[in-house]
């Protein structure tokens, strides 16, 4: 190896490394800043938890009633009640292939 491309190959060697420590750098600071802001829940008041706690559509979704039909082998959740007792009364041979 001819002493310009060892040359050529620690520089560029250098540059990686420089890369890597810088992005390990920024990812410490981005956590440490990070880790400053927030707040741990066990410091939170009762209020300012029950203020967090919104109330989402996927939660809400989940927690009404549900019946499950296997359909090709995977299992499916009808929350509608109206789809749910009309596909009861069908055969269940009617699901598989």
């Amino acid at each position: 190896m001819k002493r310009f491309e060892r040359f050529k190959e620690m520089v560029f060697e250098s540059y990686c490394m420089k890369s890597v420590l810088n992005a390990i750098k920024k990812e410490r600071n981005r956590k440490d800043a990070r880790g400053e802001v927030e707040q741990s829940l066990s410091t939170l008041t009762d209020a300012m938890l029950y203020a967090l706690s919104t109330e989402d559509d996927e939660m809400i979704q989940a927690e009404k009633p549900y019946q499950i039909f296997c359909v090709h082998g995977g299992n499916i959740p009808i929350y509608d009640p109206k789809p749910s007792c009309a596909l009861s009364h069908e055969p269940p041979d009617d699901f598989m292939p």
